[in-house]
């Protein structure tokens, strides 16, 4: 959320039978903000489209010592 408005949003996935834990939801709610502002500029300058198609859906997947593994080109 940016100034009230919903920019984006977040899907987190983890392999059975693991939960979230704590300090890991506290890492991904200081990151939210980042991430709105992010994904609200890409909305409004035009980056998320390329020859007039939207890039479609970004996936950063990130390792066990949350470490980035892998990005996709939306992403």
């Amino acid at each position: 959320m940016v100034h009230g408005a919903c920019w984006g949003s977040v899907g987190l996935f983890r392999e059975a039978p693991g939960d979230f834990a704590p300090d890991e939801a506290a890492l991904l709610h200081d990151l939210a903000p980042s991430l709105a502002r992010a994904f609200r500029s890409a909305a409004v300058d035009g980056t998320h489209v390329a020859n007039g198609v939207a890039a479609g859906p970004g996936l950063v997947l990130f390792d066990a010592q949350r470490c980035v593994e892998a990005v996709t080109p939306a992403a």
